[in-house]
């Protein structure tokens, strides 16, 4: 089975924000939204597209462990995981690592305090 874009906009899926595809090997399209029947508990989803499921499969789900696995490791160090970049450009970052469910409040709190230091 195959699921489109649509198929989760059908299904009460709403989407929020695309992403560039450029840093997920293989994805064709990224997109973070939210869905659920009870609008004061809904879930932050990020939808992933790619060509074909065994592409999903071999590209898809490591890429993504390896990926928040790097950042949690970045936080718990307290090293900078965007050299060059200002301030507010790594709290934007990290914010929206944390409204998609990639880190938890607490972990964005930490780093908050640590760059505002």
């Amino acid at each position: 089975m195959s699921l489109t874009f649509d198929d989760y906009v059908a299904a009460g899926w709403k989407k929020s924000k695309q992403f560039d595809t450029s840093t997920v090997p293989e994805a064709t399209d990224i997109w973070h939204g939210f869905w659920g029947l009870d609008p004061y508990d809904r879930k932050d989803i990020e939808v992933r597209f790619y060509d074909s499921h065994e592409i999903a499969k071999t590209y898809g789900f490591d890429n993504a462990s390896e990926e928040i696995e790097s950042l949690r490791s970045s936080l718990r160090a307290g090293n900078g995981a965007m050299s060059g970049v200002s301030v507010a450009d790594e709290l934007k970052k990290f914010a929206e690592l944390r409204d998609q469910g990639i880190i938890s409040d607490s972990e964005f709190d930490s780093k908050k305090t640590e760059l505002l230091g």
